[in-house]
């Protein structure tokens, strides 16, 4: 029986909270119990913005850990990821977002756009709960991590 990506990290939070579970650049480092809090809050916060099951949503910008977080919560919201590069009015037939996710700060403009901001990264205290919808089993999401081939370095493709 396959298991999928939300139930690894509950099993890893509960067993292991203060073990790292991401490392990002500089070395920074995140455990299972800030990844979970970062991925709920992600979640419920793009949720609140009107990402729903189905939408198709860009990441631009976002700085690496953010954008592993984010593609986390996107799949327990059941939000699927476009490459951005597919955003916006394409005239090349690629698909459009429905909504494009970038820094608070970014310059970048375009309709449906959800700013991210720090505050993002903290847990929501109001005692709000979400059900997540993601999808139907495993097999319906897939991560895949290579390497860039020049540096060897590990990348998330999507």
């Amino acid at each position: 029986m396959p298991i999928d990506l939300f139930q690894i990290i509950e099993n890893s939070v509960r067993k292991y909270p203060e073990r790292t579970a991401i490392v990002g650049p500089q070395g920074y480092q995140i455990s299972y119990r800030r990844l979970e809090e970062i991925v709920t809050s992600f979640s419920m916060r793009a949720g609140a913005a009107g990402i729903s099951r189905g939408a198709r949503v860009a990441l631009r910008e976002l700085p690496l850990t953010w954008h592993f977080c984010m593609l986390i919560a996107l799949s327990r919201l059941g939000a699927v990821r476009v490459p951005p590069a597919s955003a916006g009015n394409s005239r090349d037939g690629s698909i459009e977002a429905d909504f494009n996710i970038i820094p608070q700060k970014s310059q970048w403009r375009q309709r449906n756009s959800v700013r991210v901001n720090p505050d993002w990264l903290e847990p929501l205290h109001d005692g709000a709960e979400m059900r997540f919808e993601g999808f139907g089993s495993a097999e319906d999401v897939a991560l895949v991590i290579g390497t860039s081939g020049t540096t060897g370095q590990r990348k998330l493709l999507g």
